[in-house]
Order: structure tokens, then C-alpha cells, then sequence
């Protein structure tokens, strides 16, 4: 009888567990990622990144240099650059919060993260 009541509390939780998990994964609203690239601080290209299937590679020239952009699904990052400390390449792909900076050039690129949720409705 003991064992029976143990095994009936074991599978409550697992089933509120499971339950909780699903009902979480069922309400998730996908992020829409969008990368903003600066030249001199002014927006020069904007990219939704969720939209990206297939990689691919631009180049951005400002008074400074040439920096060569890869831009693959859901994230982007600076892979060549002609300025003489390249930190920017070093960098690696841009984080939310940590954008990708080329200071000689003048260039950042960061993330913004945009939630699919409607927060309301008007007429």
C-alpha cells in the first residue's frame, strides 16, 4: 500500500512536470533577430537574420578601409578586415549586448532582438 501511494506521487509530478514543459514550449513566442550595421554612426544596412537560409558575404567600404561581412542564419560577424589591428575579425560573431566594433573604420554592427508577440491591437 505504501509503495502504491509513492508511485502515485512519483507519476503526479512527472505528469505536472511534462505538463508544465509542454505548456511552456506551446506558448513560446519566436524572437526575430535583427542585425543593424553602422558606418560613422549612421544606419547604413539592417538584416533580419531569422530570415537568412542560405550564408552569404557582402563587403562594407568606409572612409577608413573595407571590411568583409558573413552573414549566416541567426548570427553575423565581421571575417576580413584591412584595418592593422583587426580586433573586429577576432571578435567572431556578434552577441546581444557585445556588438562587433571596427573602430579604425568606424563600423559596429549590433543586435536587436524583436519578440513575434502581439502587445496589442488598434483600430
Amino acid at each position: 500500500m505504501i509503495k502504491n501511494k509513492h508511485l502515485i506521487i512519483i507519476f503526479c509530478a512527472v505528469f505536472v512536470i511534462c505538463s508544465a514543459v509542454a505548456l511552456f514550449l506551446f506558448l513560446h513566442k519566436p524572437i526575430r533577430t535583427t542585425a543593424n550595421i553602422y558606418v560613422d554612426g549612421s544606419l547604413v544596412k539592417s538584416i533580419d537574420l531569422s530570415q537568412v537560409n542560405e550564408g552569404y558575404c557582402f563587403d562594407i567600404s568606409s572612409q577608413g578601409g573595407k571590411n568583409t561581412v558573413l552573414v549566416e542564419h541567426g548570427k553575423i560577424c565581421i571575417t576580413d578586415a584591412d584595418c592593422p589591428d583587426k580586433v573586429c575579425v577576432k571578435t567572431g560573431w556578434a552577441r546581444s549586448g557585445m556588438p562587433v566594433v571596427c573602430l579604425p573604420h568606424k563600423v559596429v554592427i549590433e543586435l536587436t532582438a524583436i519578440s513575434e508577440e502581439i502587445d496589442s491591437v488598434s483600430k
